[in-house]
């Protein structure tokens, strides 16, 4: 029920991202960062963008507010973390997750991933090794490379033409 998704979340009228009228069936495409999630919806078809998102979007991340003890003063504060609506409990909609700029997704928020998936859910993983690390933590992707078939793509279709100073850097 698309109406539901999303809905212990607040509204931002600075958030350009548009809330799903239909879903695009049981795919979905995400990455790590905003500007990986835009470069994706380039690619395919505007009915497919409500689809294509973050990571954070996909697990529905919201402020959770709660009291807590502070160390220095020794008074009940007021504090605010960011939790997943989606978990192992509430499993995300989805069959297929594509997770795009793989190598970015550290070990805690793959773990956070997981966890939402529900079973039988393909998972999906595109990303090149050498490319930024996680902000947090270790990536997925090298244990993802060592223990999961894997596809090389071998042709350059970005750059072209013989002695191309971006292809002779990145080889190198």
């Amino acid at each position: 029920d698309v109406s539901q998704y999303w809905t212990r979340g607040t509204s931002d009228d600075n958030d350009e991202y548009e809330i799903p009228t239909r879903l695009i069936p049981s795919i979905i495409m995400v990455s790590f960062t905003g500007r990986a999630s835009q470069m994706v919806k380039k690619y395919f078809p505007r009915d497919w963008h409500p689809n294509i998102m973050t990571i954070h979007r996909a697990l529905g991340f919201y402020p959770e507010f709660y009291e807590d003890l502070d160390p220095e003063s020794g008074n009940v504060v007021n504090k605010r973390r960011f939790v997943p609506a989606y978990t192992a409990e509430n499993r995300m909609p989805w069959d297929i997750v594509v997770i795009d700029e793989a190598g970015m997704l550290g070990l805690d928020l793959w773990h956070q991933l997981y966890a939402a998936c529900k079973p039988g859910c393909r998972i999906i993983m595109i990303g090149d090794i050498n490319q930024l690390p996680p902000t947090h933590g270790k990536s997925i992707l090298g244990f993802a490379l060592a223990n999961w078939p894997t596809w090389e793509l071998t042709h350059i279709h970005r750059q072209q033409g013989a002695n191309n100073s971006i292809v002779d850097n990145a080889h190198r």
